[in-house]
């Protein structure tokens, strides 16, 4: 295979070369951390995935889009009622595409052009020297009655969904009730797979819905029309879903893999997070308050409404399997430091009084999210 432009052999700014080669209807892309391999006859789909040490990731192509008829349910995440309806309608798969090759900032992007029930889709995938995560962007303007989902067919045989959720991180069952079982998606979610050294992380830019089954292939929803809901078609749900959105749907992904043994952290769902945060244009804060360990977060700082001073709510991705000890102190740019501090609760009660050392305090973090009213003061230096 000859390379072809652009990108061939290319230096970026993140270091290393992106260089891309075209074979008939096949383009392969190979950067820094891998191998990617996608096929123009089967929709622009990615056929093939390796790592930077040839293993293979996937089971089968993967990245297609599929349209499905569905008629109430999914909108309970699992269709939890008899009655609702599911049926796979049409899949970009089937479909020739054309695939663009474009330079970025930091690698190259691969824009992917096809059609889903004879309506336009594009679908955008990220590569870049200084991350091995992929990120992905699908437009998409589904027909009314329909769901759109994005897959994934990886090589691992799943067991369960680790997922973050609003008050901590959750580990679900492939299955409840109903198949499929679509969870709610509040942020990221880790396949786990005992069995493999490394298994797949979704991140998405706004919550959605995924589907994950025992073979290894995860949906993820990307968009949707549902204008009303029903069971059995013609009984109207309590409180339906309900809208009728008549252009293109946007979808944000990132997608990575893991090794759970030795990620407790999640720091690789957690940065993919933060990827797929900054690509859909939300720029992450500077707080004027640090914490001295990465598995302790500040998450919001905000001027109290009840009582004096400024309230600073913590994530711990440490608890609640154990305590964790960290210091927090005012950042330099802030020019203040801690005068006073007390533990409150979500609606700003105080709970206990800490201990301030030179302007700082120490304390041991025991839940997912925490709260700390903070007295500050100017600098004395």
């Amino acid at each position: 295979m000859a390379p072809t432009t652009p990108g061939s052999g290319a230096a970026h700014p993140a270091g290393g070369t992106v260089t891309v080669q075209r074979e008939a209807h096949l383009v392969t892309v190979t950067w820094t951390h891998g191998t990617a391999t996608f096929d123009e006859r089967r929709g622009g789909t990615l056929r093939s995935l390796q790592s930077a040490n040839g293993e293979e990731l996937l089971r089968s192509d993967s990245l297609a889009l599929t349209a499905h008829r569905e008629r109430g349910g999914l909108w309970r995440m699992g269709m939890e009622f008899p009655g609702g309806r599911w049926q796979q309608s049409a899949s970009t798969r089937d479909q020739s595409a054309s695939i663009d090759v474009t330079p970025s900032a930091s690698g190259l992007r691969v824009t992917v052009r096809t059609t889903l029930e004879r309506r336009p889709v594009r679908l955008t995938i990220d590569f870049a020297n200084d991350r091995d995560g992929l990120v992905v962007q699908t437009m998409v303007a589904p027909r009314l009655w329909r769901t759109i989902t994005l897959d994934l067919h990886a090589t691992p045989t799943f067991q369960g969904v680790r997922m973050h959720q609003p008050g901590g991180v959750v580990d679900r069952p492939l299955e409840r009730r109903y198949s499929p079982t679509f969870w709610p998606l509040h942020s990221w979610a880790e396949m786990t797979a005992p069995d493999h050294d490394v298994t797949p992380v979704i991140a998405t830019a706004v919550p959605t819905g995924l589907h994950a089954t025992a073979e290894g292939v995860v949906e993820i929803i990307v968009a949707r029309n549902a204008p009303r809901e029903l069971a059995y078609g013609i009984v109207p749900l309590l409180g339906p879903a309900a809208g009728y959105e008549r252009g293109a749907h946007r979808g944000d992904l990132a997608i990575g893999w893991t090794a759970p043994a030795t990620d407790a952290g999640h720091t690789v769902a957690r940065d993919l997070s933060a990827l797929v945060d900054r690509a859909a244009g939300r720029v992450p804060c500077e707080w004027i308050v640090d914490v001295d360990d990465p598995l302790v977060e500040v998450i919001s700082v905000k001027a109290a409404q009840r009582g004096d001073g400024i309230v600073v709510r913590l994530r711990s991705w440490a608890a609640p399997k154990a305590d964790h000890e960290v210091r927090l102190a005012m950042s330099a740019a802030s020019k203040a430091e801690i005068g006073g501090a007390m533990w409150c609760d979500s609606s700003e009660r105080d709970e206990a009084t800490l201990e301030v050392t030179d302007g700082a305090i120490s304390l041991s973090v025991c839940h997912h999210l925490s709260s700390v009213r903070l007295i500050t003061q100017p600098t004395t230096t």
